[in-house]
């Protein structure tokens, strides 16, 4: 499993969070088919409802839209056709859950019943040079992905990269690390109101919507180059704890993983 880290109370408290006056985040969200309005609003609930207000954000969707998901059948597929989408509007961000399909059920099970092991799968991605942009499962029938990364823990720990552009670490308030991330985004001055980003390597920080639609202009993402972004797992069965309750384990110095 891949981690974002864990919460550290020292940390958080080091930075100016400005939370009585929260910065709107507008996320368009896509819908492919058998995905309702009502279940992806269930599955962004953490974070809009709880976990954005812990930075000084207000996270407002924009609309939901459906659109059905091309034919393929890796990550890459879908990650390529969210990335297609340019920021439109107010929009700061794109996120699409993804239904699955049969195939998707026997790629899961392939590996598991003729030959005794999990294949590797990835639920849920953000696409690297701008984490803006983002797509997860809607729905987990597999064995494997419902112990390892159900839906809710999955869009979760996206909008984690999403909103924050974090990395993957141990502690989120290494230096470079979450925290240092979502603050710096949450204090970044922009021209047209634009909620900033920043690249996975931390080296870009984005400025405008344009700047993002450009950098993602004819992007793909490649199949065996993983991101550095997706959530996915290797075959190691350990049942994934409920969603993170950030505030509880800020209030009380807690220590507690959080996967991506």
């Amino acid at each position: 499993m891949t981690l974002i880290g864990s919460p550290n109370r020292t940390a958080y408290a080091k930075y100016d969070w400005d939370t009585q006056h929260p910065q709107v985040v507008h996320v368009h969200v896509y819908l492919d088919k058998g995905v309702s309005e009502a279940h992806a609003r269930k599955l962004m609930a953490q974070w809009t409802d709880q976990e954005a207000r812990l930075y000084g954000l207000d996270l407002q969707p924009t609309g939901f839209e459906p659109m059905p998901r091309n034919f393929g059948l890796f990550h890459n597929t879908m990650l390529d056709q969210v990335d297609a989408v340019p920021l439109k509007g107010d929009d700061d961000r794109v996120f699409y859950f993804v239904n699955q399909r049969p195939q998707d059920y026997i790629y899961s099970y392939i590996g598991i019943f003729p030959l005794g092991i999990i294949p590797p799968e990835v639920v849920g991605e953000v696409d690297d040079p701008t984490m803006t942009h983002g797509w997860a499962w809607s729905h987990i029938e597999s064995l494997p992905s419902m112990l390892l990364a159900p839906p809710t823990y999955a869009t979760w720990h996206e909008f984690y990269h999403l909103i924050g552009s974090c990395p993957h670490g141990h502690d989120m308030g290494a230096p470079n690390g979450c925290y240092d991330h979502l603050h710096t985004l949450r204090t970044t001055h922009t021209t047209d109101g634009f909620y900033a980003s920043m690249s996975a390597d931390g080296n870009h920080l984005y400025h405008s919507r344009a700047e993002v639609n450009a950098r993602l202009n004819g992007c793909h993402d490649p199949l065996v180059a993983f991101s550095t972004t997706h959530e996915s797992y290797n075959g190691s069965v350990v049942p994934l704890p409920p969603v993170p309750d950030q505030q509880q384990a800020l209030n009380s110095g807690a220590v507690s993983a959080t996967h991506q």
